[in-house]
C-alpha cells in the first residue's frame, strides 16, 4: 500500500483542472485539500489491502476530487465511476477516468448496467434525511446487487445532514439505513469520535457499512 510521499506525488492537479473544482456547484468542495487524499489512504490502510484493488473492476459513486480513484488506480485497479456535477465529471475525465455523470441514488437502477464490478465505494455522499425509504432501500438492494455477482465488497459511509425543513428525522434516516444493509449482509462500522475525525468520516450523523471488507 502507499506511504504519504507517494500520496501527496499521486494527488496533483494542473491548473485547468484546478478551476473546474473551483467552478464545482458544492461549496464546500471547491478548494484543492491534498488532506483528502491523505485521509482515504488511512481508511485503505485500516480496512484493505492490496487484494481489493490489484486487477480489480471498482465502481466509485460520487468522487468528488477524485482521490479515492487516483489512489486505486495507482494500486492496480479500473475504475468505472459516476459524478453528478458536471464540472467534476470533467474532471474525472481529464484524470483519464470512465465517467457517467447522473444521480445514481434516485436512478441507483441504471448502477445495474455496470457489469463485472468487484467493489464499490462511496464516502459520505448520500444524505438519508433528503429521501424516503423506498429510494434508500433500492440503492442499498441494487449496491448488494452489483457486488453479489462477483462475489465483491462494498464500503459505504453516508452523511445524514438534518434540517427542520425535511420530512425524514436523522433517527429515522439512520434507523431506515441501518435496517436495509443488515438486511443485505453488510456490517455497520463502529468507531470513536476522534477515529472519526482522523479519518474524515463523521459528517452529519453519518453511518459507515462494509461488506466483505
Amino acid at each position: 500500500m502507499l506511504n504519504k510521499e507517494q500520496i501527496l506525488d499521486l494527488y496533483k492537479f494542473n491548473d485547468n483542472q484546478l478551476k473546474l473544482i473551483e467552478a464545482s456547484q458544492f461549496k464546500s468542495q471547491t478548494s484543492h485539500k491534498p488532506a483528502r487524499a491523505i485521509k482515504v489512504n488511512k481508511i485503505l490502510l485500516k480496512f484493505f489491502n492490496e487484494n481489493h484493488f490489484k486487477n480489480k473492476k471498482i465502481l466509485e459513486l460520487g468522487p468528488g476530487h477524485f482521490a479515492f480513484s487516483i489512489i486505486a488506480r495507482e494500486l492496480g485497479a479500473k475504475l468505472k465511476v459516476i459524478e453528478i456535477d458536471k464540472n467534476f465529471s470533467l474532471l474525472g475525465k481529464s484524470l483519464g477516468f470512465e465517467v457517467e455523470s447522473f444521480d445514481f441514488l434516485k436512478n441507483s437502477e441504471k448502477i445495474l448496467e455496470n457489469n463485472n464490478i468487484e467493489g464499490v465505494w462511496m464516502k459520505n455522499t448520500i444524505n438519508g434525511c433528503l429521501h424516503n425509504e423506498i429510494i434508500i432501500k433500492t440503492f442499498i438492494n441494487n449496491i448488494t446487487r452489483i457486488i453479489s455477482r462477483n462475489n465483491g465488497w462494498g464500503f459505504i459511509s453516508t452523511a445524514n445532514k438534518y434540517n427542520d425543513n425535511y420530512k425524514t428525522s436523522l433517527v429515522e434516516a439512520q434507523e431506515m439505513q441501518r435496517y436495509h444493509f443488515s438486511k443485505n449482509g453488510w456490517l455497520e462500522i463502529n468507531m470513536d469520535e476522534i477515529t472519526r475525525r482522523e479519518l474524515s468520516l463523521h459528517y452529519n450523523g453519518g453511518l459507515i457499512f462494509k461488506k466483505n471488507v
